[in-house]
């Protein structure tokens, strides 16, 4: 992590649809290295943000149209993408034959397992299909480990995104965006009076 401040109080946090994590570093130098912590509730992306505020700093005097010294906060946000390797099961088809024909009854066995390679326990849904017709259609698998682990939106990952949108918004003019109460991820516009 490059630092505009060569020694710097940070709050680094890890968000998904809110804050999962919040911890105090301290920054010494222009390069830090930080260690993030991602773990299975990490798929399948978080957003890790960083605040950096310096105090003043007395050996910079202010002038008259500046003051070079005075506190300062930055901010820097990036997504993690998370791998959803281990939320995939590795699947083991072993049918009774390798040719069959139309009308056929096949037989099938199914090994299903994890991603440390233990069987575990599964619905499976099997179907036979020739190939050559999707090639025709331009079919595609579907990836089925991303239904139920969508990736969260810059939008609505937390606390720092909405505190830089209502710091942006405050700069161009009055407008301030708030969280509404109880959906974490719908957004109101709102005005504030000078």
């Amino acid at each position: 992590m490059k630092s505009p401040f060569p020694v710097a109080d940070a709050l680094l946090s890890v968000e998904w649809e809110g804050v999962m994590t919040a911890r105090h570093v301290r920054l010494d130098g222009a390069a830090s290295v930080l260690d993030v912590p991602i773990g299975e509730d990490a798929v399948p992306n978080v957003f890790v943000g960083l605040v950096l505020a310096r105090g003043r700093v007395t050996d910079q005097a202010p002038t008259a149209s500046d003051d070079p010294g005075r506190p300062a906060v930055k901010t820097g946000y990036v997504q993690l993408k998370v791998e959803r390797a281990g939320k995939r099961l590795a699947v083991q088809v072993a049918p009774s034959a390798t040719e069959f024909r139309p009308r056929d009854t096949v037989k099938v066995d199914l090994v299903v397992k994890d991603a440390k390679g233990r069987g575990v326990p599964a619905e499976v849904v099997l179907w036979a299909v020739d190939k050559a017709v999707l090639r025709l259609t331009g079919y595609k698998l579907p990836e089925p480990a991303a239904r139920p682990w969508p990736r969260c939106s810059r939008r609505r990952a937390g606390a720092l995104a909405r505190a830089e949108d209502r710091a942006r918004s405050e700069r161009r003019g009055r407008a301030t965006s708030r969280r509404t109460p109880g959906t974490p991820c719908r957004w109101q516009a709102g005005w504030r009076g000078r």
